[in-house]
């Protein structure tokens, strides 16, 4: 039995193009949605230099050109939020916008169902507020553990790039930490 070429999840979803519209149509949600004014509230009236950030960082993560990890590093998202009171609240937001925007512009809904479980629990992950964060609750939210860490996180991965192999019986997707943010 032949298997089909290894797509990444950037290849599978249409690529740059669709990096792009994605992000645009996500914060064009936060300035829009009254359930994103806490995360909006959180931004500079000038959106434009976060969303070549969040387009690099996504293209890299979805297994695109390395654009984010060349300028930035590793990304340590949880790290680079601490300075922003992240609750449930705030979490929600992020979700609701990033929701719609995946709904909106991914074509591809088994991708879009992937990419939305994997915001979910990297939503998750970055609560940082007292008595509100994933560290506190005992509940473990990654997606799998990192290789060689042993622990579980889903922002400290050694790589972003997502594998989906598809073959003509099943679609499997890699969404271990080491492969997602």
């Amino acid at each position: 039995m032949e298997l089909l070429p290894t797509l990444t999840m950037f290849e599978r979803v249409g690529g740059a193009v669709t990096v792009d519209r994605l992000v645009e149509s996500f914060y064009a949600r936060m300035d829009t949605i009254p359930e994103a004014s806490v995360i909006r509230a959180m931004h500079g009236p000038d959106l434009g230099p976060v969303k070549i950030v969040l387009k690099r960082y996504l293209s890299e993560w979805m297994g695109g050109p390395k654009l984010y990890s060349p300028e930035k590093g590793h990304p340590r998202l949880r790290q680079r939020h601490i300075g922003f009171s992240i609750g449930e609240a705030e979490r929600d937001a992020w979700l609701l916008c990033m929701r719609g925007a995946l709904d909106e512009i991914i074509k591809d809904t088994g991708a879009s169902q992937e990419i939305l479980v994997a915001f979910q629990k990297l939503a998750d992950w970055m609560r940082n507020q007292a008595g509100n964060s994933p560290d506190q609750s005992g509940v473990i939210v990654a997606s799998g553990i990192a290789k060689g860490s042993g622990r579980s996180n889903p922002s400290s991965s050694a790589s972003f790039t997502p594998e989906i192999q598809t073959s003509p019986s099943s679609t499997t997707t890699s969404m271990g930490v080491s492969s997602w943010p």
